[in-house]
């Protein structure tokens, strides 16, 4: 069970790691883009954390016990990937504000991630 438990895991960092690519690519060749690659940041990030029973959560938790939730570092590095393309987007947008709330929980989220074994 915990060997499925892991591999489950590791597809979900596999497949935002690869969404996060794609999503990059898509925000630098498409300006216009940048409301649909938020929103698709968005979805992935939610299957990452968990899905709609866990990622609300995880998203109201403050930085350190939402790592500690998630407990890898890896799917951590992964959700930090995708909230700044968040957060890029937003500025393309020129949503500051919204940029600037991702970005500080994008900074918690690392400080908190150097913390796991």
């Amino acid at each position: 069970m915990l060997t499925e438990r892991r591999d489950y895991i590791l597809r979900l960092i596999q497949q935002a790691g690869a969404a996060a690519r794609r999503l990059r690519e898509r925000l630098i060749s498409e300006a216009d883009s940048a409301t649909e690659v938020a929103s698709e940041a968005d979805q992935e990030i939610s299957a990452l954390l968990g899905g709609a029973a866990m990622a609300p959560l995880i998203e109201r938790v403050d930085a350190k016990t939402a790592v500690q939730l998630l407990g890898d570092k890896e799917r951590v590095r992964a959700w930090i990937e995708l909230l700044s393309l968040r957060a890029e987007a937003f500025v393309m947008r020129g949503a500051v504000e919204d940029a600037h709330r991702v970005a500080e929980r994008v900074n918690a989220l690392v400080a908190a991630a150097e913390q796991l074994p």
